[in-house]
């Protein structure tokens, strides 16, 4: 006995207040790395690309949201059956220390050339492989009929949603890419050298501002489509962007001043572009980590400095509209 209590009730409590603790710990994690991971799939076009976006905490509040809601749909469906919560949760532990296993193998083994010590670090990597393998596979055996059957379908069905975003943000670029490969290379003629040179603005004219992103078809569209509606009213152009801070670029000063630097050189080449067409052009842009608020702060500056500008924003149009694309789309 300990304190009046039998040792092996002491051992028990201790036990129950570890695994308590452990499952604390577990549920904290997720809800740190859940929207990391989130994140960086947004980054890479395998969920919707607002999961990449940083709130005015610099947190990820869209995948901190999801992560909060589907785990109360989940704890709701379940109705709180901790034994079918266990079972969702260790088939999907292993299957991730399956997949982070298997990847550093691969990752030893195409650097075989490069790193001198690669075999021991595949054999830890093999043998943490082979031992995640044996326990995933013989939880959803053990526990198909309780549990494991619906975590394999959800699984599933979550690999097929990534999947079909992916295809579609790809369909898109290609669709882009053909703007861009059509416009990009204009066959423009450089101005006579005897011509005058064209400046910045002019103050006291009619300013045609577009709002970009990059240099890219859709901006220089734009300059086309302006020139077709409005004939000779604007011969001065002013090209706005707002440098995006999101979770690929929040990673330390150099990033953002790379992030700066890339934003410089899309908007002149805007303004070369202009210049060839013969309009007048110059370029404001600020960095932020929420597109629509820092467009307005900046369009607000561009209205006190040109009294007669006229904004011009775009946005992409599917020959046939559906709730996924407008998800995944047009949120700026």
């Amino acid at each position: 006995t300990a304190f009046g209590l039998p040792l092996g009730r002491w051992l028990t409590s201790l036990t129950l207040l570890s695994e308590g603790l452990l499952l604390f710990i577990a549920a904290q994690t997720g809800f740190i790395d859940g929207p990391n991971v989130l994140s960086n799939m947004a980054v890479d076009s395998w969920l919707p690309h607002r999961f990449a976006n940083l709130s005015h905490r610099l947190v990820r509040m869209n995948g901190i949201l999801l992560m909060g809601v589907f785990s109360l749909v989940i704890l709701l469906v379940f109705k709180g059956n901790v034994d079918a919560l266990i079972v969702l949760y260790a088939i999907n532990v292993y299957i991730t220390f399956t997949l982070s296993q298997l990847s550093m193998c691969v990752h030893w083994w195409q650097a075989r050339r490069e790193q001198k010590d690669w075999k021991s670090r595949f054999f830890i990597n093999g043998l943490g492989l082979s031992l995640t393998s044996i326990i995933l596979v013989a939880t959803v055996m053990a526990k198909f009929l309780e549990g494991g059957f619906v975590t394999i379908v959800l699984t599933g069905l979550l690999i097929v949603v990534c999947t079909r975003v992916k295809r579609h943000y790809k369909e898109v670029q290609t669709a882009l890419k053909r703007l861009d490969d059509a416009l990009t290379n204009l066959p423009l003629p450089d101005r006579d050298a005897s011509e005058p040179a064209l400046g910045p603005c002019d103050k006291a004219k009619p300013i045609a501002v577009v709002m970009v992103e990059r240099y890219n078809g859709l901006g220089i569209h734009a300059i086309f489509s302006i020139k077709k509606l409005f004939a000779d009213r604007f011969q001065d152009f002013l090209f706005v962007s707002i440098g995006r801070i999101d979770s690929s670029k929040f990673k330390g000063v150099e990033e953002l001043q790379n992030l700066r630097n890339s934003t410089e050189e899309n908007l002149r080449k805007y303004v070369a572009l202009a210049h060839k067409m013969g309009y007048r052009a110059d370029f404001r842009h600020v960095e932020g980590i929420d597109v629509i608020s820092g467009m307005e702060e900046l369009c607000g500056l561009v209205t006190g400095e040109f009294p007669d500008a006229t904004f011009f924003s775009g946005k992409l149009i599917f020959a046939k509209e559906t709730l996924f694309s407008g998800l995944l789309h047009n949120q700026t």
